[in-house]
């Protein structure tokens, strides 16, 4: 993962593999040897699940878009207590003037 991100990613992102899918969200081992944690309410945009649906159904839903090995774009939120966000790259990046 280390070597992939340096050639690709640069700024605050870093490449994750999802090692477990759990109620409260996903495990992830990152690109610098270490753990963390993508929390639920991280990861309400990416299951387009209303705000207020239930546990059961956030992970009904994390265990049909996510899989372990996945590889993922995340964002420290807390690193010190390892708690990241999930991070996209936009499709399209524009301007006006």
């Amino acid at each position: 993962l280390s070597s992939i991100s340096k050639k690709i990613f640069k700024g605050n992102f870093s490449l994750a593999v999802v090692s477990k899918i759990t109620p409260s969200g996903l495990n992830i081992f990152l690109n610098n040897n270490t753990n963390g944690q993508i929390l639920t309410n991280h990861l309400k945009w990416a299951l387009r699940l209303p705000n207020n649906s239930t546990t059961s159904q956030n992970f009904s839903q994390l265990k049909k878009i996510f899989h372990i090995g996945d590889v993922i774009l995340v964002k420290a939120e807390n690193a010190e207590k390892g708690i990241y966000k999930l991070e996209q790259i936009p499709e399209v990046n524009g301007a006006l003037i």
